[in-house]
This record gives structure tokens, sequence and C-alpha cells, in this order.
């Protein structure tokens, strides 16, 4: 369902990719919430009163990314929608901020909340008896099955480093997440009363920052950010 197309700059093989993006007013989180279109994401949002599309693009005039929201959904009509996605993204840049400094207080850390306890798993060859760490710290957990083989303190420790690891793999997403976010301008389009009327909205986009006329997203004609040169399309990957 989701078409990402990969271009590759023919001067200094730098990589940019479109991808099919969504987004979603979440009322509770009162964030905008972007997702990409799959199978496994379709129902994302399906109660929400305000969706629309996302495309980024690039401005060689600031030298900057432009990310572009497109509300096709309004369903009560809500006035000042351009305001509410606009807080709403805003809101949740602040709390992928959140996030990353509650991971970096947990890094900090010598002690953690560990529950350990033996029980029964299923092998291939018998069933076996297995320490289950459990890191409850991280918002979905983090479990480590421990070799059978290992008494209780290896397998804390063997678990300790599995933790640490996984933690800094997901600090590393939303560091590079959160820059993406702040260093990229954005604005917000409705097109929730007429879509039609939104194609001729895309032709005649300006970059929020210098006004600079943009195309609505990354292609052929997009210049590269590093070097300027000549971007090309080298791949298309259709996802499910």
């Amino acid at each position: 369902m989701a078409l990402t197309e990969e271009y590759t700059c023919k001067k200094c093989g730098n990589k940019l990719v479109n991808k099919d993006n969504l987004f979603f007013y979440d009322s509770e989180l009162k964030a905008t919430i972007v997702y990409p279109l799959l199978f496994s994401t379709a129902s994302r949002g399906a109660d929400s009163l305000i969706k629309g599309d996302v495309s980024e693009t690039y401005c060689q005039n600031c030298k900057k990314f432009v990310r572009i929201y497109i509300i096709t959904t309004n369903k009560n009509n809500i006035e000042n929608v351009h305001e509410i996605v606009k807080q709403g993204i805003n809101n949740n840049i602040d709390k992928k901020l959140m996030v990353i400094n509650e991971l970096k207080e947990i890094k900090k850390r010598e002690k953690y909340m560990v529950e350990k306890k033996k029980e029964k798993i299923m092998s291939k060859v018998a069933h076996e008896t297995s320490y289950i760490v459990i890191f409850p710290e991280l918002n979905n957990g983090f479990t480590y099955y421990g070799d059978s083989g290992l008494n209780e303190h290896e397998v804390i420790e063997k678990a300790i480093d599995g933790f640490h690891e996984q933690v800094d793999y997901i600090l590393d997403f939303y560091i590079k997440d959160y820059k993406k976010d702040i260093e990229a301008n954005y604005f917000v389009l409705d097109a929730s009363n007429n879509l039609s009327e939104s194609y001729n909205l895309l032709d005649n986009l300006n970059c929020p920052k210098c006004h600079a006329k943009i195309d609505y997203e990354i292609n052929e004609k997009t210049p590269c950010p590093k070097c300027g040169g000549k971007l090309s399309l080298t791949n298309t990957i259709d996802s499910h």
C-alpha cells in the first residue's frame, strides 16, 4: 500500500526518499501523529475527526526540508482546524523530546526495576527451565529470556546488557526523528471541503519561511541538499 521512491544524487550519491505518509489528530494526546500507509496501520486514527496526507519536499532557497500537511477530513467542520493540527505537530515534537530525556535518565541509572522468575518454556528439544528478566521501565516492556545453562546472576548481567542495547536503539531512533522534526519547516493546507481544489493548492506552493516556490514532494527536479547535483529515481518499493 505504501509507495517509497528513492532518489540518488548523480554527483555525490546522496539519497532522498518519498514515502506515502498520513496523519491524524489524537484528541486525547493533543498530538498530530504521522504514520505510513500500510495494511497494518490502516485502522490507525479511524475515530479521529481530523485526518490527512503528509509529504516532504526541499526548498533550495533556504536549504531546508519542508513538510506539507494536507487536511482531507474534518468530520465536524471544526473551526481553526489549521491551528489545531499545527499545535498537535508541536506537541508531538515536545513528546519526543520528553521520551529522549527519559531514556537518557534510564541509561544513567545503576539499578533497574527487575522482576525475575523461573518458568517452563517450550524448546525445540524439550521443556527447559529458563529465567525471564523483565524491565518495566520501557512503555512496552523489555523481556530477556535467559539461557537455562546460566545461573541467575549471569542471566541478569546478560539481561542488563541486552536492555542497554535496546535503550540505545530506541534513543538513536528518537534523536534522529526529533532532529528531522526541528530542522524542517512545515505548513498546513485545508482541502477537507473540496478535495479537487487541493490539486490547485499543490501546484502553487511556497516555502513557509522564505516564500520561494517549491514542489509538493521530492522529485528529479529537486536539487541535492548536499551538493546541488541532479537527482535520479533509482528505486521504488511497494510496502504492505
